[in-house]
């Protein structure tokens, strides 16, 4: 095989490689799409639990108001009882205290328990709006995760595809091109084939000099940069590329 067919197959050897390394990213990054998803369902979530207990708690509330209420009308009834039997106006006048004060008791006790509808109405508005959002969110997952799903599918047959047609393509480039090739990749982020930009390295953007350039342009020699060590290839419209 000439230098320019083995130029030829290392750029679309890097294609490959670039396109299944992209691939694999995002095979990692997708399960965090959707985790992220479940996240913000389960915030919702938590706070539709958190309305719910403290719409629990209110009502509680209100039942231990409601039975202080029913205590302060038995003191009351029992205190009227009373009267009918004492015998003295200070006897009487002290149950009569001691009916106000129960009946002032009681009106803040009902005042309360009035507050406590209110709050509970409060409340309620809150859990329908939040049990709302949380479907809508809840659908929002559901769609994103067979939208992730049949997207990683895609992926992974994409990749084997790719691998496939990587082997057909390794064995047509010599082994130490090949191996200076993976050697160049692997510390390089996934790159060992770049293009020359406007004079300059395409990987590193380190200027090439004019007659290294213009060996790179004939393709009848392998070109590498002599900072980052790529390989170095000619195309016309990538070699203009603002």
């Amino acid at each position: 095989m000439n230098i320019s067919d083995t130029l030829d197959q290392l750029r679309a050897l890097q294609k490959v490689d670039t396109r299944i390394r992209a691939l694999e990213r995002e095979l990692e990054n997708l399960p965090q799409e959707l985790e992220a998803a479940r996240e913000d369902l389960a915030a919702v979530e938590a706070k539709r639990d958190q309305a719910r207990k403290a719409k629990e708690e209110v009502e509680l509330r209100r039942r231990a108001l409601e039975q202080d209420i029913d205590t302060c009308d038995a003191n009351i009834r029992r205190s009227e009882t009373t009267k009918l039997k004492v015998k003295t106006n200070e006897e009487y006048r002290a149950l009569n205290n001691e009916i106000d004060h129960e009946l002032e008791k009681k009106s803040g006790l009902e005042d309360l328990v009035l507050a406590s509808y209110d709050e509970e109405a409060e409340i309620s508005a809150r859990l329908k709006k939040l049990k709302g959002e949380a479907a809508m969110v809840a659908q929002g997952v559901e769609e994103k995760e067979k939208a992730v799903q049949d997207r990683m599918e895609a992926d992974r047959r994409e990749v084997a595809e790719l691998r496939e047609h990587r082997a057909k393509i390794v064995p047509g480039i010599d082994a130490p091109i090949l191996r200076r090739y993976e050697g160049i990749r692997a510390g390089k982020s996934g790159t060992a084939v770049v293009t020359l930009i406007r004079g300059s390295c395409g990987g590193c953007f380190t200027q090439i000099p004019p007659q290294q350039a213009a060996e790179v342009k004939k393709r009848n020699s392998l070109q590498t940069c002599e900072l980052c060590g790529r390989y170095l290839v000619w195309d016309e419209v990538e070699a203009t590329a603002s």
